[in-house]
């Protein structure tokens, strides 16, 4: 069955009724967003439940790889960090899955990052920031620019070769 094609077969009703499933999607579905976000009838309800994935959801979701509004949301969740708990606990999220964010993600990362306390004075935040320089896809003298412009500069150097990921 290509649910692409037969989605234009479906009832008004049941259309509707799906989207508003997809829309309120019980947490113990969450890693079917993956899919979901991708599939154009579905996408707009899918990244409204994403939006308003809590760490807990997400957490206890397994995707196969980050992308798009998933990954955005992982990022959003640790820039709004509200302690040094939350900010440490989430860190290791974003360090585990740091191959999977673009190269936009991981300038906010670091960027917003530097602009929440909770974030700066936690103890990962040095593990981020050398995971985020470890991926490679900020170039090095740009990324250690963008360090010290945020007042960051003693990370500049910091390549985080003694801390296992």
């Amino acid at each position: 069955m290509d649910i692409p094609f037969s989605w234009v077969s479906l009832e008004a009703d049941v259309s509707q009724r799906l989207q508003i499933y997809v829309r309120n999607l019980p947490s113990k579905e969450i890693d079917a967003l993956e899919w979901l976000v991708r599939f154009e009838p579905l996408a707009k309800d899918a990244k409204s439940r994403i939006a308003r994935a809590s760490r807990a959801e997400l957490r206890s979701s397994f995707f196969f790889s980050l992308d798009g509004p998933i990954a955005d949301r992982y990022v959003e969740i640790y820039i709004q960090s509200k302690s040094y708990d939350q900010a440490n606990d989430w860190a290791k999220e974003i360090i585990g899955n740091i191959d999977d964010f673009d190269e936009v993600q991981l300038r906010k990362i670091v960027t917003e990052g530097a602009g929440n306390s909770e974030i700066t004075g936690s103890f990962r935040f040095s593990d981020v920031i050398a995971a985020v320089r470890k991926t490679g896809k900020i170039e090095r003298n740009d990324f250690d620019k963008m360090l010290k412009e945020l007042g960051l500069g003693e990370y500049s150097d910091f390549d985080g070769s003694d801390i296992p990921f």
